[in-house]
């Protein structure tokens, strides 16, 4: 086995353990969130989980998608530049389209989806700061960084892990308490984007791909059922499952 390949499979290895040992971690601790969060404000954290997901679907309408379809097309590293930095600034412009309409509507939206204004807000801000990551983690991938994305991905897990219980532990407000972790967590993916980002990033926005690369998204949706399709059943499948659980009293809205 040649040396790559063994460090791939090493860094593979490791970014599944890790990922597993947090994900359990997380599970083993519900009984503990479970005795201090209330139905009532677990339906709030559910909902604001929700929304914020289907914004970020929305804002960066799977873009990062096109990073792993067209970066082998890209014949030397300024072309990998143009290709990342017309998608990132494509996510750029329409998120702030998109979260500037929102928010000039929050109360009102708000209302519509039963949810008290600040956590509609804090919804929005956590979709617009977390529509980055997937970009760079996208062509991380491609360029095969496997040991660093392993590594973002655990800092990533263990910060979330240890917020929320700090917040959990200390604030009176339970559910702000979970939605100010994934606040937080919006943030840090945004910082760790902009880090990352910075050798690859130009003010370079190329018309032409940018069009060329959402005829291959519609394509996509169209024709093979895309990310975006998935997206949307999972998030329709969410929405379903709270409802269930309000209907049966286990979460209050």
């Amino acid at each position: 086995m040649s040396r790559s390949s063994s460090s791939l499979l090493k860094n593979s290895f490791l970014y599944l353990i890790a990922t597993i040992s947090i994900r359990a971690t997380s599970f083993l601790l519900l009984p503990f969130y479970s005795h201090l969060v209330s139905p009532e404000e677990y339906g709030y954290v559910y909902m604001v989980s929700a929304v914020s997901t289907f914004f970020n679907m929305v804002m960066q309408f799977s873009m990062h998608a096109c990073i792993s379809r067209f970066f082998f097309d890209c014949e030397d590293e300024e072309s990998v530049k143009r290709l990342y930095s017309t998608i990132v600034l494509f996510i750029s412009i329409n998120s702030v389209i998109i979260f500037t309409l929102l928010w000039c509507f929050n109360e009102q939206l708000a209302v519509l989806i039963n949810l008290p204004t600040v956590y509609f807000k804090l919804a929005l801000i956590i979709s617009f700061f977390g529509v980055f990551y997937n970009a760079i983690l996208a062509l991380l991938y491609v360029k095969q960084n496997a040991k660093k994305v392993s590594v973002t991905s655990i800092c990533v897990g263990v910060f979330q892990i240890f917020i929320q219980l700090l917040l959990v532990v200390n604030l009176e407000n339970k559910a702000m308490a979970l939605v100010g972790t994934l606040f937080l967590n919006s943030i840090l993916t945004f910082i760790i984007f902009l880090f990352y980002s910075k050798p690859f990033f130009t003010v370079n926005f190329d018309f032409s791909r940018a069009r060329k690369y959402m005829y291959f998204l519609n394509f996509q949706v169209m024709y093979l059922g895309g990310l975006s399709n998935l997206q949307i059943g999972c998030l329709l499948i969410s929405i379903l499952v709270l409802l269930v659980l309000e209907f049966m009293g286990l979460v209050v809205l």
